[in-house]
C-alpha cells in the first residue's frame, strides 16, 4: 500500500514551503504534527521514508537536524532511549509560521481524526453495547456477519434483520453446533443450541438474503458475540471463550474510514469467511454436503472399487481402477491417522 500525505496534509505542507521552508522540512513538519511518531532518530528516519519527497535517508536526518534547531523537533529519554519527537506547541508554530490562526484547529482534526476509528464501546453486560449494536445493524448497507454460539433470537435483533434483508442487504448468520456448544458450555447447553438453531432457521427460512450455517470448528467460533458490518466495521467482544460467557467480555468497536482499510477490520472478515467456508448448512442436507466437500476423495474411491466388483468385461479396467482408487485413498488414510490413533485411545480409555 502506499502512503502518502493526504490532501489537507499535502496542502499545508506546500504552506509552509510557500513560507520559506525546504520541502523535507516541511514534509517531515506536517508528518510529525499528524502522526506523532516518538521514535530514536535512525528508526524515525526508516519511518519517514515513505512519504514522497523523504526517501533520501541523509536528506530526513538534515530536516531532523533543522527542525531540532528550530524548536519544532526535541529530544527526550523514555527507558534509556532518546525519542525524537514534535514539541508541544508544534501545531501552533505550523499556524504562526504560515500566517493562519485556523491550522492549528485544522491540524488537531486530523490528529484526533486518526485517532477515532478505534473506541472502546464498553463491557458486554451494559445497556448501551446491546442499544448501539441494533442501531449498527440497523444502519447496515450491504453485508451483515453474526457469529454467535448459542444465542437466541431475540425480537428486536430479528425484526432489524429482517427489515435489512428485505432491502438487500446479505446477513450471514454462522451459530455452533450442539457438540460444539455442549463442549464450551456444558452438556445441559447441547439441547437449548439444537432448539436455538431451529428456531433461526424456522424464523429466517423464507428470506432469500438471509443464509444460517453451523460451524463444529472451536477456533473458528472464537469469533462468537462479534459483528462486522459492510466488510468496513467489526466489532470485537474480547473474552476468553474457553472459561468465560461472552456477557463477560468487553466490546470495542474498529471502524475503516472513507479511503482506508484498517487491520483489524480486513482480520475479522477474513476470519469470518474462512469460518464460513468450513461450515456447513442448517438445511436437511447440509451435513451430506459437508462430507462430500471434505472426503471427497474417500467416497470417490471408494466408488471406483466399488466398480470394479461389476461385471464388465474391459481390459486392464479393473487395474486401472484400483491403481486410481489407491491413490485417492492413501493420502485420505495418511491425513486420517493421527484422528484414527487419538479415537483407538479414546476406546482404550473407556475400556
Amino acid at each position: 500500500m502506499i502512503v502518502t500525505l493526504t490532501p489537507t496534509e499535502t496542502k499545508l505542507r506546500n504552506a509552509l514551503e510557500h513560507a520559506g521552508m525546504n520541502h523535507s522540512c516541511a514534509t517531515l513538519a506536517i508528518v510529525m504534527v499528524t502522526r506523532a511518531h516518538a521514535r530514536p532518530e535512525e528508526e524515525l528516519v526508516e519511518i519517514v521514508r515513505q512519504y514522497p519527497g523523504l526517501e533520501d535517508p541523509n536528506e530526513v536526518r538534515r530536516a531532523i537536524r533543522t527542525l531540532r534547531s528550530d524548536d519544532w523537533l526535541s529530544v527526550s529519554e523514555s527507558y534509556g532511549r532518546d525519542l525524537t519527537h514534535q514539541t508541544p506547541d508544534l501545531r501552533r508554530k505550523i499556524a504562526d509560521k504560515i500566517s493562519d490562526l485556523s491550522v492549528e484547529a485544522q491540524l488537531l482534526q486530523i490528529r484526533a481524526s486518526v485517532e477515532q476509528y478505534v473506541k472502546l464501546v464498553g463491557p458486554m453486560k451494559d445497556m448501551i453495547v446491546y442499544d448501539s449494536f441494533l442501531r449498527l445493524l440497523a444502519a447496515a448497507q450491504q453485508r451483515i456477519c453474526l457469529p454467535m454460539l448459542a444465542t437466541t433470537p431475540y425480537d428486536d435483533t430479528v425484526r432489524i434483520l429482517k427489515e435489512r434483508a428485505a432491502n438487500g442487504v446479505h446477513i450471514q448468520i454462522l451459530l455452533g453446533a450442539p457438540s460444539l456448544v455442549a463442549r464450551l458450555r456444558g452438556e445441559t447447553m447441547r439441547q437449548i443450541a439444537v432448539e436455538r438453531i431451529k428456531r433461526w432457521h424456522s424464523i429466517f427460512r423464507h428470506h432469500q438474503n438471509v443464509t444460517i450455517r453451523v460451524s463444529s470448528n472451536v477456533a473458528d467460533m472464537s469469533l462468537s458475540t462479534c459483528v462486522g458490518i459492510d466488510n468496513n466495521i467489526a466489532r470485537l467482544d474480547v473474552y476468553d471463550h474457553y472459561s468465560q460467557r461472552s456477557l463477560e467480555g468487553v466490546m470495542i468497536e474498529v471502524t475503516s474510514p472513507q479511503g482506508m482499510s484498517l487491520n483489524l477490520v480486513d482480520i475479522f472478515h477474513r476470519a469470518f469467511d474462512s469460518a464460513w467456508a468450513r461450515s456447513y448448512s442448517v438445511e436437511r442436507l447440509g451435513r451430506v454436503s459437508r462430507f462430500l466437500r471434505r472426503q471427497w476423495r474417500l467416497v470417490m474411491s471408494l466408488s471406483l472399487i466399488g466398480i470394479v466388483f461389476l461385471p464388465v468385461q474391459a481390459k486392464n479396467l479393473t487395474e486401472v481402477l484400483v491403481g486410481v482408487a489407491t491413490g485417492l485413498l492413501v493420502p485420505v488414510l495418511i491425513e486420517d491417522i493421527p484422528r484414527i490413533a487419538e479415537f483407538v485411545k479414546k476406546l482404550r480409555s473407556h475400556g
